[in-house]
Parts: structure tokens; C-alpha cells; sequence
């Protein structure tokens, strides 16, 4: 089982606060859940690519939003 963990999305209304973490669960047994496709070494690393680019994204997000008020 392979389980992402991001802070919450400032996107997602029931946001409070920065330091609040969402739970994302990329794999089951040998399933991709985003697709229900049996997992390879490759679909499972291009999983894992696009949720740090996620990630990613949601910081970029969250550092400017709290630019806004502070």
C-alpha cells in the first residue's frame, strides 16, 4: 500500500489552516487506485511523479495565499 500525504489544499473549502494534511491513497495490492490499472515499477513511478508535481503545485498555492494575509 503506498499512501501520499500533502497538506491540504487552500483550493479545497473546508480549508482552516496550512498545517492541516489530506491523505491520498495511490495504491492498493497491486492496484493503481487513480486508474484501477494492475501496478508496474513504471505506472507506479509515473503515479508517484504526478503526485509530487501535485504537491508541488499545492505549496506554490499555499505559500501565496498565505502571502496575501500576512
Amino acid at each position: 500500500m503506498f499512501i501520499g500525504i500533502m497538506r491540504r489544499s487552500a483550493n479545497n473549502k473546508d480549508w482552516l489552516s496550512p498545517i492541516e494534511y489530506e491523505c491520498t491513497l495511490l495504491q492498493q495490492s497491486d492496484t493503481l487506485t487513480c486508474n484501477e490499472m494492475k501496478s508496474s515499477h513504471e505506472r507506479l513511478l509515473n503515479e508517484l511523479i504526478c503526485f509530487k508535481e501535485k504537491c508541488d503545485d499545492n505549496e506554490k498555492l499555499l505559500v501565496s495565499v498565505l502571502n496575501i494575509f500576512s
